[in-house]
């Protein structure tokens, strides 16, 4: 082989390894700045998702405590078959599996279910709105959470709960509901 080819393939051979080289260091830079970038993204979406969650289940709480002080329910004229109708409307109107009042003890006004045993109950005739943990329903023996309020006469006093309960699917319509950005949701 002549010294002229030599030369040429070893100079053709060192500029090929040279911008490979380049292009692998260049790839993984872009790369990296890529998935900080896409991570960052994913960090604002959660923030962004978990607030518009957090404020949804608040304005949710919110009703609740509205509805444990409506006048239609704690006012003791009124029978107990117009106050299972208030809450059933309260429950349709905000998209819940269904809506409930207690008595002082805990016991249904629909039909007698006892639900003295649930905390989100004991805590609601404890005088304390809340969100219970993911439950399964004495009803429809499937898992949901329900939202509970006291429900207080004029003076505090609390005279049973209303709550309203919603299926796991509920949530995902929340998150669902969110969009993030133009191409993307949470």
């Amino acid at each position: 082989m002549k010294l002229r080819s030599k030369i040429q393939l070893i100079f053709g051979g060192t500029l090929i390894v040279s911008l490979v080289t380049v292009g692998l260091v260049s790839f993984n830079s872009n790369v990296g700045i890529a998935k900080k970038g896409t991570q960052a993204n994913m960090q604002n979406a959660v923030t962004l998702s978990v607030g518009q969650i957090s404020s949804d289940l608040d304005n949710y709480l919110k009703m609740a405590v509205a509805a444990g002080k409506d006048a239609l329910i704690t006012d003791p004229k009124i029978d107990r078959e117009k106050k299972v109708e208030v809450m059933n409307r309260y429950a349709s109107d905000y998209g819940f599996t269904s809506g409930n009042i207690l008595d002082a003890k805990g016991i249904s006004l629909k039909d007698g279910t006892d639900f003295s045993d649930r905390e989100y109950v004991q805590r609601a005739l404890a005088g304390e709105a809340n969100i219970s943990e993911i439950t399964l329903s004495k009803y429809t023996n499937t898992y949901g959470f329900s939202i509970a309020s006291p429900v207080q006469d004029s003076k505090g006093d609390v005279l049973g709960v209303v709550y309203f309960r919603a299926d796991i699917d509920f949530m995902q319509d929340i998150i669902s509901g969110i969009k993030v950005s133009d191409n993307s949701t949470a």
